[in-house]
């Protein structure tokens, strides 16, 4: 039994962590290494200019070890002309330099409190094959969830994505993405999204989009929905570019599958 109508995604939040960081003073290092010279972050803050005076408001630290690798992030705030340590994240790294364990923890004004944790497995090939995100108890680490990556082709590039949440007892899915790609091997042609139904057992499907592309940007984005096992049309996103390099986008359209007319037809949205 499919879904009728169009529902959001499942996002698991806890799988997701960006790091927006404000430029100001920068601070480099130079790293040598296999005789190359590498220059690299290991500072940086940003201020605010009140009463006359520039203050501290937040700041970052990075570390790397001998192949100039991230191995730390700090996080730091102003804190009455000091700085105070807000959080960290250490990174351990494989031979290849790929990040296999990551850990964040909080400062609480006296010690360093373990938050949550990720563990990354590769394949011979350094495919990405899971990820595993847990969160401390407070005495012990717990699992949250996971995602599982497969059918890698020659330009290592996933054919599924797998999310999986955990209940107290057992793995369970949440989500899922089917993804095609065209001969290149590397530029995606289908994306397709099912969320899990725990009521009736199985996969309901929630979107499709098709790709185009100009050279190696995407000149459309055609969306679909679903309805009795099929994909139907519902809007499309067209993209268009300059003809001569650098390759930048000139304009961006909307459109609606219009089933009113006869044929149906794309209409431009005003």
């Amino acid at each position: 039994m499919q879904n009728h109508t169009v529902r959001r995604k499942s996002v698991t939040g806890l799988l997701i962590k960006q790091l927006v960081l404000s430029t100001a003073l920068t601070l480099w290092c130079t790293l040598l290494f296999a005789q190359t010279t590498q220059y690299k972050k290991i500072a940086q803050r940003h201020d605010v200019y009140a009463s006359s005076a520039w203050t501290g408001t937040d700041s970052f630290r990075w570390q790397y070890n001998s192949m100039a690798w991230l191995t730390q992030l700090n996080a730091l705030k102003g804190n009455a002309g000091n700085w105070s340590d807000i959080y960290r994240y250490t990174y351990w790294l494989n031979t290849n330099g790929q990040v296999t364990e990551q850990l964040r923890e909080n400062w609480n004004g006296s010690a360093w409190v373990n938050n949550n944790h990720y563990l990354n497995t590769y394949d011979t090939d350094s495919n990405l094959l899971g990820v595993l995100y847990e969160v401390w108890n407070g005495g012990a680490w717990s699992s949250a969830g996971k995602i599982d990556y497969a059918g890698y082709n020659t330009h290592h590039h996933y054919g599924s994505e797998l999310v999986w949440s955990w209940n107290g007892s057992t793995w369970i899915y949440l989500s899922k993405t089917l993804f095609q790609y065209y001969p290149n091997g590397y530029q995606t042609m289908s994306e397709e999204d099912y969320n899990w139904n725990t009521g009736l057992g199985l996969w309901d499907s929630i979107e499709r989009k098709y790709y185009t592309y100009y050279g190696d940007s995407v000149s459309s984005i055609t969306h679909s929905i679903p309805f009795n096992g099929n994909w139907f049309l519902q809007n499309k996103e067209v993209f268009t570019y300059n003809t001569t390099a650098p390759f930048l986008r000139q304009t961006y359209l909307t459109q609606t599958w219009d089933t009113t007319q006869s044929p149906a037809a794309w209409l431009d949205n005003r």
